[in-house]
């Protein structure tokens, strides 16, 4: 960290470490000082975390927390739940199961089959 540091300060660089930012005072004393910096131009953030899993995964384990199958699982529990609500508002606003009887109840299911099966495609493809 001691490096990074002197490496920041040799090329007038600002390095802030960001866990629990809001709560530290050189987070606090910011706002007072931003008009030292100048324009901002970039700005990373970036979150990282040690998983007690890390240990097997260099042994060549496959954890679930380094597997890619477990985050398209995630991904596509997610837009099922967004799919589902934007689907049942549109069909209960467009009012198709009473709007066409029986044939209507028929295209919502069509409908909702075919937003599933691109939702589960979709998360396949990305794991």
């Amino acid at each position: 960290m001691l490096i990074l540091r002197d490496l920041a300060q040799q090329k007038g660089l600002f390095l802030v470490e960001a866990i629990t930012v809001p709560h530290l005072p050189n987070f606090r004393m910011l706002p007072d000082h931003l008009h030292e910096i100048g324009p901002l131009k970039l700005v990373q953030l970036n979150f990282s975390q040690y998983s007690s899993k890390h240990k097997a995964f260099l042994e060549g384990k496959n954890p679930n927390v380094f597997n890619p199958a477990f985050a398209g699982g995630a991904l596509v529990a997610m837009l099922w739940e967004i799919g589902r609500q934007v689907l049942a508002a549109y069909v209960l606003r467009r009012n198709l199961p009473t709007a066409y009887g029986v044939i209507g109840s028929f295209m919502a299911i069509m409908l909702w089959t075919y937003s599933a099966m691109i939702v589960i495609l979709f998360g396949a493809a990305s794991a």
